[in-house]
């Protein structure tokens, strides 16, 4: 209990630390000594207090240190007060090897062009400046060049590059993680681009600890990649093998098999592809058979393990979740190794008070809290859940079949720590991302035992490969085979329509209250605690009623709010939310990029409060326009897409085509596709879409311009906003001519805002009193729309982030990184 007094008081001054005013480090540490001293001198009952007053003091101190803080040479410093994107010459040593980038190929992001990029981290010691001096400098830059020849520098070495420096901004969608402090944390300044690898060159050799630790850093990148060589051998010509071994040996991501990923976070299983405690604890398991098979070897043991582990961390990237797994690991042995008896509850609770101070931010990584919770659930409740779920053997009896009865003991421990942790993680992951995956207590049971056989293998081939890289290809059968039933079965799971349910937005407070509950639940026995009886029963109840009335409650608009419009950023692409009356629709679903806008789509969705979008409007079969419309289908709910004709004519003569693509796959998941055109109309709670264009028979060149349009009305034929697509030339002059009393109040700029000659006419014509840009940098602040720009409010995602418009009795707009007006 002290423990974890004392790791709530550190939790708590961390986060007020960032949340709050704030306080100089050097005050709050001050006040920190004034509690010590306190303590040294009250009483017993006054020096908890002053304990876990020093303890949150030094906690919201620590934060302001780590994150907040900036060195005085810092080369975030020297670029203070820049817009970023300008060229900088910088000299440093590489950190990671360079490697190349690999793009997501699942669903639709096959068909997204991106260039090819290679990537690697670089810490700065000195930047040129304009006169022509070199200054010293730190921090550290994410570098990105274009094109695929991998730069001829290795981990270890200095060099001198020039590139665009880009600092990083704020979020620009609403759920998007907030980097800046998580990237000073780590001393990140921000990142370098590239044209090409002939802007980095050698430069003079490090000296001194500087030469040291350039020979660690050559080491480690020395046998990372010979890791990797040794698992591509092991794994053979399989490439789900390939991408699953790299992921559960040696912690890579592989984008290419996102839909994989993707269907392992759907059924809880996600934590297995990733490297984490379960994994070292796997490597420690497997080294202590090996090691126990020359005999005892007492407290060595643990420090043989430890080294095995230290080795292991070495060839791996340094990565958070790796290194915060190892720290809990090797702690614990330490623990062991000194040979004295220790509570495993304490300990760990103590682990993860020191990995906060080693990094405060990951107090919000859902990593962090459910590795923590998830292990401290095991150690605590699992022999509490056991025995109320199976009859206890009595210890000293004599067993007619002992193996037969360890077998079951294992069984029955291991379905308790599964029940255990599928209910603790439930409402965290349910809070954090959206979903319920009411098969993974019993899809664990199955996957669990395959990847553990595949980590055993893997683990060996890995240990003998490092040797003889040769050996381990002898184990590529057994491995294809292994990670492609887990796969399979994992597979199967998820085309479980009830597999993977997806709730609305839950809150924060909800989430731990619901954990609270359940582990009360879990730990109190039905027949009450300490003489408070039915202790067990109030908690459930609690539970049940508080998630009633979160999952119940209406999310509607503001009062006398009729429309409401949420454009988010997704770069050179499109996606809108329409809500009005307590229904949503999405109108448009893609980008140009495919670095994670799926996610950002649904995590902005879950923010803004739209947890179901029943129809969704692809205006035009340009894939910037529903590149994540297959994401989008199970966590929105969606049953319905409107498409017009050109977008089946496209899909149907070009059968290996995006739209073909997604006509198949939606469809697949049981999603209407039906095509509309001009005299339709779609009810929307308390208003009305009325197409606008195409019409039904017509035959324009350029498949912009059959992009849907269509009128937002109120009940009253009030023309509240006109959605445009990426119309062009033909269908603005038509549309003109069609309709010239039109009068939108609130205005999609079409073609992203192309500057072409009859739209800058049509919408000074059209006067709306907003105007929504969705676009990227290229299109933002073009000169030719300065007379349509003026006397209204023109809000552009590229400069302002995710924009908003609230059409009620007035029209309200504003965006992310600006105030409402």
């Amino acid at each position: 209990m002290r423990a974890a007094a004392a790791f709530v008081a550190l939790a708590a001054g961390i986060a007020a630390a960032r949340w709050l005013a704030p306080v100089p480090s050097a005050a709050c540490f001050a006040m920190a000594a004034v509690c010590l001293g306190v303590a040294a001198v009250a009483g017993q009952r006054m020096t908890g207090a002053a304990l876990l007053a020093a303890m949150m003091t030094f906690g919201a101190g620590w934060f302001g240190v780590r994150v907040e803080s900036v060195p005085r040479d810092s080369l975030a410093r020297i670029l203070e007060g820049g817009t970023g994107n300008a060229p900088l010459t910088v000299r440093g040593v590489v950190l990671t090897s360079p490697r190349m980038m690999v793009r997501e190929r699942s669903g639709l992001a096959r068909f997204v062009v991106a260039s090819p990029r290679v990537r690697f981290d670089l810490q700065v010691d000195s930047v040129l400046m304009e006169g022509g001096g070199w200054q010293c400098a730190s921090g550290r830059l994410w570098v990105r060049v274009e094109g695929e020849e991998l730069p001829t520098v290795r981990a270890g070495d200095r060099v001198r590059m020039t590139g665009l420096v880009s600092l990083p901004g704020p979020p620009t969608n609403p759920g998007e993680q907030d980097i800046r402090p998580i990237a000073a944390e780590r001393g990140f300044v921000g990142s370098l681009s590239l044209s090409g690898p002939g802007l980095i060159a050698a430069d003079e050799k490090p000296t001194g600890f500087a030469a040291v630790r350039a020979a660690w850093l050559a080491g480690t990148a020395a046998l990372n990649d010979r890791a990797h060589r040794v698992v591509e051998n092991a794994a053979g010509d399989d490439p789900l093998a390939r991408s699953m071994l790299a992921g559960l040996l040696l912690g890579d991501d592989d984008p290419a098999q996102r839909d994989v990923y993707n269907a392992f976070a759907r059924q809880g299983l996600v934590h297995i592809l990733s490297i984490s405690g379960f994994h070292l604890s796997a490597l420690a398991m497997i080294a202590l058979g090996l090691l126990r098979l020359s005999g005892d070897r007492g407290w060595l043991e643990p420090v043989i393990l430890a080294a095995v582990i230290l080795l292991y961390c070495a060839m791996l990237p340094p990565a958070s979740p790796i290194l915060r797994s190892a720290a809990m690991v090797l702690i614990i042995l330490l623990a062991d190794a000194l040979g004295r008896r220790y509570d495993a509850v304490t300990l760990l609770i103590w682990i993860g008070a020191g990995l906060l101070v080693w990094r405060p931010m990951d107090l919000w990584s859902v990593g962090y809290q459910l590795s923590l919770g998830l292990t401290l659930a095991l150690l605590w409740l699992t022999p509490k859940v056991k025995p109320r779920l199976f009859t206890a053997r009595l210890k000293g009896t004599v067993r007619e079949h002992p193996m037969a009865d360890r077998l079951a003991d294992h069984v029955q421990e291991s379905v308790a720590a599964n029940l255990v942790c599928w209910l603790v993680a439930a409402p965290v992951v349910a809070c954090r991302m959206g979903v319920l995956s009411p098969l993974a207590f019993a899809t664990s049971f199955v996957v669990g035992p395959l990847v553990m056989v595949v980590l055993a293998i893997g683990y060996v081939a890995l240990m003998v490969g490092m040797v003889v890289p040769a050996a381990a290809g002898m184990a590529s059968g057994v491995l294809s085979w292994l990670t492609t039933g887990a796969v399979a079965v994992v597979r199967f799971a998820d085309a479980w329509s009830l597999s993977a349910v997806y709730l609305p937005p839950l809150s924060g407070v909800w989430a731990f209250g619901a954990t609270v509950c359940i582990v009360v639940v879990l730990a109190v026995p039905l027949r009450g605690w300490k003489g408070k009886p039915l202790v067990t029963m109030f908690a459930a109840g609690v539970l049940v009623v508080w998630t009633g009335l979160e999952l119940g409650l209406p999310r509607r608009l503001a009062a006398g709010t009729r429309l409401r419009i949420d454009t988010l950023d997704v770069d050179n692409g499109t996606c809108h939310f329409l809500r009005s009356g307590g229904e949503a629709l999405m109108w448009d679903c893609g980008s140009l990029s495919n670095a994670g806008v799926q996610a950002r789509i649904i995590a902005a969705a879950r923010e803004l409060g739209v947890s179901k979008a029943p129809t969704a409007v692809i205006t035009h079969p340009d894939i910037d326009h529903y590149a994540g419309i297959l994401d989008a289908v199970r966590p929105l709910g969606i049953k319905r897409v409107l498409v017009p004709r050109r977008f089946l004519e496209d899909a149907s003569e070009k059968p290996r085509g995006p739209a073909a693509e997604a006509v198949r796959e939606l469809e697949r998941a049981g999603v209407e596709v039906r095509a509309v055109a001009e005299g339709e109309t779609l009810a929307l709670g308390e208003v009305t879409l009325r197409f606008l264009s195409p019409p039904r028979e017509c035959d324009w060149d350029e498949d912009n311009d059959h992009s849907l349009v269509a009128e937002v009305q109120s009940e009253g034929g009030e023309s509240l906003a006109l959605m445009t697509g990426d119309i062009q030339d033909a269908a603005v002059t038509r549309l003109a001519e069609a309709y010239p009393a039109l009068r939108p109040a609130v205005l999609e700029v079409p073609h992203h805002g192309s500057a072409r000659e009859p739209a800058i006419r049509w919408v000074e014509a059209l006067n709306p009193a907003v105007a929504i840009q969705s676009t990227g940098q290229r299109r933002a602040g073009d000169p030719r729309w300065a007379a349509a720009r003026s006397g209204r409010v023109w809000l552009t995602t590229a400069t302002q982030g995710a924009c908003w418009v609230e059409v009620g009795t007035v029209v309200r707009a504003g965006s992310t990184l600006g105030d409402g007006r």
